[in-house]
């Protein structure tokens, strides 16, 4: 726990962010997170709380501000291996997506390609978006971001792909 000192107002917490980018960030962007994340970290510790790993828990290792210092990996598979995967979910490595299926204004499925170039086509009734950012693409970032000059906060590979999919 936290304690009640740590505690910010949501207003305040936009404010912070906001002036962190300088006010380059889309503000309608910035609430939709800020807004949505809460119940979306909920709904992830919910579960590990089922499970040996503490994900953002308390007994997660944490740096002096409270953030999570841990690996990522070993809170995610074991989401997949205890949740996702004994529902029929199917766990698809080095495949990279390339364009999302819709129909009738809905997403249905995503078209990929296998590390070895081979096509997958895949029809779902529910598809999740889970992408890396895009601050490995310069373009995306001077569109986005409004600049060219931005710290990497992030991994060089995540080159907006997923994003782009979204968009499409």
């Amino acid at each position: 726990e936290y304690g009640e000192e740590n505690l910010v107002s949501y207003d305040e917490l936009f404010q912070e962010m906001m002036n962190w980018t300088n006010w380059r960030a889309d503000s309608t962007v910035v609430r939709s997170f800020l807004s949505n994340n809460g119940a979306a970290a909920d709904f992830l510790q919910d579960h590990w709380d089922q499970t040996d790993n503490p994900g953002f828990g308390k007994l997660a290792p944490m740096d002096k501000n409270g953030m999570d210092t841990g690996k990522g990996v070993a809170k995610y598979t074991v989401l997949y291996d205890q949740f996702i995967i004994p529902q029929g979910g199917r766990l698809m490595l080095e495949t990279t997506g390339e364009q999302l299926i819709v129909e009738d204004g809905a997403v249905k499925g995503v078209i990929a390609s296998r590390k070895d170039g081979s096509k997958v086509t895949v029809h779902a009734d529910n598809v999740i978006l889970a992408t890396g950012g895009y601050a490995g693409n310069k373009e995306m970032v001077e569109e986005y971001l409004h600049t060219d000059s931005y710290y990497l906060y992030g991994l060089s590979t995540n080159t907006g792909d997923g994003l782009r999919m979204a968009l499409e």
